[in-house]
């Protein structure tokens, strides 16, 4: 029995180092295409979406940012789509000069009514605009000056966008961890991207052409599912076989920084809340990748436990553990000097130690159907 679940171990952490390094070779790929506006580009209109509950701690900075972007004014449009607060978003927003103010409540007056806040949001403003090219952000980001430019180079060479969200800088092992799981996010987008079979998006830093939008029919057909405005567009886009229109923008100038969680608490919830996508992922792609990490992390858990009733298998376990660790090291560490984080993979070695754990309980609780609250709703 000892040797049958020695195999097992060495066969799931195996297939996991193969995955990853293979991976890796895909988003060198994608990390070596820099995109940068071109002199004298022509820039097609924009409307700059913020959909916004409960944010007007954040969304003062974001405005800032967003005012601030080198891009034509004529070409660009910022909304606010107020969702329902509780607190003075709308009134803040209304401060700024230039930025448009949405109420869900004038669209949707029941509250109640809807599942997915975000993705009402998301439509109603997209049906008040006219522009060429929506983008999506979140209210607690902060942009770059030039990250818009960055972000539609070249429009045409790709119609759906996903751009690098990386955790604010901060200190301590909460951030840090977030920080290295943030990055291990974007590698997979970046290097699935690159394969040309994406999977993952980040609505934080998105952008879509309004004509791929319609034609999609937007987010019809996933509008019961509370999140995943982001993932859940992306894979229909793949369902219609557009998926060569999919580009992951990998230009550290195009980075867009997003508040990190301040409690454990807070980071599981946003997690559990990712998590509970998964049963309505339809990329296999995205499932097998799941798929293999869940199963590497499960077999190191259960390897671990298993050697306090049989020691031989400790040694086993530690060495496919190493093995795991110093894979991921290389890969973290080429993210985070892409993206100039050096300073976070000092953090690594404890995340390395805590994250089976963690993903082995928060893939667990999605499984068993758990449901996380988000901002006082059960997502």
């Amino acid at each position: 029995m000892t040797a049958i679940i020695g195999l097992i171990i060495i066969v799931l952490v195996g297939v996991y180092l193969l995955f990853q390094l293979t991976h890796l070779l895909f988003w060198w790929k994608v990390a070596a295409t820099v995109d940068k506006p071109e002199s004298g580009e022509a820039w097609p209109t924009v409307t700059l979406i913020v959909a916004a509950r409960n944010e007007a701690k954040h969304l003062p900075f974001l405005l800032k940012d967003l005012k601030a972007l080198d891009y034509p004014s004529d070409a660009l449009e910022i909304v606010v789509v107020d969702d329902f607060s509780s607190d003075d978003t709308a009134a803040i927003a209304r401060k700024f000069e230039g930025i448009r103010v949405l109420q869900l409540s004038d669209h949707i007056p029941d509250p109640n009514s809807i599942v997915a806040h975000k993705k009402a949001a998301i439509t109603y403003a997209i049906a008040k605009s006219e522009s060429d090219i929506v983008v999506t952000t979140d209210a607690d980001c902060r942009w770059q000056a030039g990250g818009l430019k960055v972000l539609i180079a070249r429009w045409q060479q790709g119609q759906f966008r996903s751009g690098p969200v990386l955790i604010e800088p901060s200190s301590g092992f909460l951030y840090g961890f977030q920080s290295l799981d943030m990055l291990s996010y974007m590698f997979l987008t970046g290097a699935f991207a690159a394969r040309n079979k994406p999977i993952l998006a980040n609505g934080a830093n998105l952008a879509i052409d309004r004509q791929l939008f319609d034609q999609v029919k937007g987010y019809r057909g996933v509008d019961h599912i509370a999140s995943g405005d982001d993932v859940l567009l992306l894979h229909k886009i793949n369902q219609a076989n557009l998926s060569r229109r999919v580009r992951f923008m990998a230009n550290p100038k195009s980075v867009v920084l997003t508040q990190g969680m301040t409690s454990w608490t807070a980071f599981w919830q946003q997690r559990l809340r990712w998590a509970g996508k998964t049963g309505h992922y339809k990329n296999m792609h995205l499932v097998w990748a799941q798929v293999v990490a869940f199963s590497a992390s499960a077999a190191l858990v259960a390897g671990l436990m298993l050697s306090l009733f049989d020691v031989r298998l400790l040694t086993l376990t530690v060495l496919a553990w190493v093995l795991k660790i110093a894979c991921d090291g290389i890969i973290l560490r080429v993210l985070c000097k892409h993206f100039d984080r050096l300073e976070d993979f000092r953090w690594y070695l404890p995340s390395a130690l805590l994250y089976p754990f963690y993903l082995l309980a928060i893939g667990t609780a999605a499984l068993m159907g758990v449901k996380a609250k988000w901002k006082g709703r059960k997502v």
